[in-house]
């Protein structure tokens, strides 16, 4: 059982059961009706993860941090991750988590600290230093504390995502959390395809799942 008090209208509204809508999202319905809903939203409300990104808030749990605004990011514990060993700066007690049996469950989440990527439609060829800097640092990170070399990595981005900042999931190939096909894409692939095309995503038709009260589908469904 998950309590969450006080639990905002957006977190209520995902536990509510609902009927999924395939979303069918051009470059014109983005602009036209995804782009203002985003940009409407309350700052406010993904300021925890700010808290995460200045070290103020879960500390315990980073795993790697560049603070490079432009390229830099910070790589840690997702609280997806419930058989994690109890989070712990200290170096002994983190020698333990390699190979520690929790590790079957592994689930890692890289945040960047720049603050004008909100999410997969953002990427531009610009942005792939950041996300070669993801993946390598990344996976290199993860190896080098639970002891999981790259090959056994499926490393993701969501689209749509949970919140609205970029940010990419490591999970372990064999566990299927989190990588439903309209949902997840490899960063391996977008990291191809803004090599071939530095305005892919933005000129791409994406397609996603969205629950029927969720308000960006209102939104949408007003451009149709």
């Amino acid at each position: 059982l998950e309590v969450i008090a006080p639990a905002s209208e957006k977190q209520i509204l995902r536990a509510r059961p609902q009927k999924g809508v395939l979303v069918t999202e051009t470059a014109a319905l983005y602009d036209a009706a995804t782009r203002p809903y985003l940009e409407s939203l309350d700052p406010q409300s993904i300021s925890w993860l700010y808290k995460c990104l200045d070290l103020s808030k879960e500390s315990e749990r980073v795993l790697y941090n560049d603070p490079t605004e432009e390229d830099g990011f910070l790589l840690n514990v997702d609280t997806k991750w419930k058989s994690h060993p109890p989070c712990s700066e200290d170096a002994a007690e983190r020698a333990g988590w390699r190979d520690h049996k929790a590790v079957d469950d592994l689930y890692c989440l890289a945040i960047c600290h720049r603050r004008d990527v909100r999410t997969l439609r953002d990427l531009r060829a610009t942005h792939l230093p950041l996300l070669e800097a993801i993946l390598a640092r990344g996976t290199h990170t993860i190896e080098q504390v639970y002891g999981v070399p790259p090959e056994q990595l499926r490393v993701f981005v969501h689209y749509m995502p949970q919140f609205f900042h970029f940010h990419v999931h490591f999970t372990r190939l064999h566990s299927d959390l989190g990588c439903q096909v309209e949902r997840a894409h490899l960063l391996q692939d977008i990291i191809a395809n803004l090599r071939a095309d530095g305005e892919y995503y933005a000129k791409r038709t994406l397609y996603y799942q969205l629950k029927e009260n969720d308000k960006l589908l209102g939104a949408q469904r007003e451009h149709a």
